[in-house]
């Protein structure tokens, strides 16, 4: 089964789950899977490297998270995002396309975030951004 095809099943069943849960929120919505998408490709799998944001040191899923909110005004936490990234690792296993955007397990310690992408996470919460 493709890879594609089994994520379209999962968030089938995330959107059954929506309905069941009634007024409360599923937490990956299609508004906050889009903008995870979004995060997932400006900003690079980074391994245990920080960047600083309002003055913090911020790995990926923090940083994430923070994307996710500014886009759609939700908050999800980086342990959200980790479980998030985690289960798509599973469904999307055989897509090599998107565990590159996932971040594999293998060693990332090397930071290749680009002066563009810094700008545009710069521009994106008006806030600066350091390696």
């Amino acid at each position: 089964m493709s890879s594609q095809k089994l994520y379209h099943e999962y968030r089938q069943r995330q959107r059954r789950g929506e309905i069941d849960l009634g007024d409360a929120q599923a937490v990956w919505d299609d508004e906050a899977e889009e903008a995870f998408f979004c995060a997932l490709e400006l900003i690079p799998p980074m391994g245990r490297k920080r960047l600083t944001v309002f003055g913090k040191p911020s790995g990926r899923n923090e940083l994430i998270s923070k994307y996710i909110f500014m886009k759609t005004g939700k908050a999800r936490t980086a342990d959200q995002v980790s479980s998030h990234i985690q289960v798509l690792k599973r469904q999307l296993r055989d897509d090599p396309d998107s565990l590159k955007l996932l971040g594999s397990d293998q060693d990332t310690s090397e930071l290749s975030i680009d002066e563009d992408t810094l700008n545009q996470l710069s521009q994106l919460a008006d806030f600066p951004v350091d390696i």
